[in-house]
């Protein structure tokens, strides 16, 4: 018995020695056959060439295949590909007719610039913002083709809420309409309705606060020359400069291993540069 085993241990190790090496055994036999010991040598070297190659192709090929891989994915973020994003958003920062002001146009800019790779890339962004009409449905349609992962989607839609968020919509306004945004994203209740909260929080900290505001407004605006990290002697421009370095920092591509509560607070450090940003510039212009 123990016999049978070892012998069949033997056959099936010349067996595998034979399949590997098939072409420097068959090359070897025929280079002896034909020229004795020399032509054996010979067949044998020939041999470990062609399977060295063989080898060495493969390896190649499956270098090349990452390398257009990698290239694939790493050109996949461009403008073009963020376009139904960029309308989806545009759409809600102006929903219903509400006015496209230069705060808006900020806002969805700050969110697409650094994707801009060419002044052609500057100028197409530029004509998506000028379009009135942005086809919702048909940037919805694109969105779920692209297949993007559930994580990314929620972030869209969290793009959305704060462009909505500029407008002046009641709560009950606010939830209908991104309730039906999130259904036809397929977002999961639970996961929409908190961000939706989040928001609706933050508008009714917004009237708490109002009277107060009104009574120590200096006291609000260098509050907001501090979140943004500008001297109180800031022009506009570098308030709106220092806003969009800010912005960028909380932009979801740019904290993709960021937890649920980083994500929530990352949102929640976006709505207050929106603020304090808006405050700083309204503050300018009627100084």
């Amino acid at each position: 018995m123990v016999w049978a085993i070892i012998v069949i241990f033997v056959a099936v190790f010349f067996l595998g020695l034979l399949v590997s090496f098939w072409k420097i055994i068959l090359l070897t036999a025929i280079g002896s056959l034909i020229g004795g010991p020399i032509g054996g040598v010979i067949g044998f070297i020939i041999g470990l060439f062609v399977s060295s190659s063989k080898i060495q192709k493969k390896k190649v090929t499956s270098s090349t295949w990452q390398n257009t891989q990698g290239q694939r994915y790493n050109n996949e973020v461009t403008i073009e590909w963020l376009a139904p994003i960029i309308h989806l958003v545009s759409h809600y920062a102006k929903f219903q007719g509400q006015p496209w002001t230069s705060q808006k146009v900020n806002f969805v800019k700050s969110m697409f610039e650094s994707y801009c790779k060419s002044e052609q890339d500057y100028i197409y962004l530029r004509d998506m913002l000028k379009q009135k009409d942005h086809a919702i449905q048909r940037q919805i349609d694109s969105i779920l083709q692209q297949q993007l992962d559930y994580d990314s989607t929620l972030e869209i839609f969290k793009l959305c809420a704060q462009a909505l968020y500029l407008n002046d919509l009641s709560d009950q306004s606010m939830q209908v309409v991104l309730a039906d945004l999130a259904e036809r994203l397929w977002l999961k209740q639970h996961d929409y309705q908190a961000i939706i909260n989040l928001f609706k929080t933050h508008r009714q900290q917004d009237f708490n606060d109002s009277a107060y505001r009104q009574h120590n407004s200096s006291h609000a605006l260098n509050e907001a020359y501090t979140c943004l990290g500008v001297s109180n002697r800031a022009t506009k421009e570098e308030v709106v400069k220092a806003y969009r370095i800010k912005i960028m920092k909380c932009h979801p591509d740019k904290n993709p291993n960021a937890t649920s509560e980083e994500k929530e607070k990352l949102t929640q450090q976006s709505i207050a540069l929106q603020e304090a940003k808006d405050l700083i510039v309204r503050h300018l212009e009627h100084s």
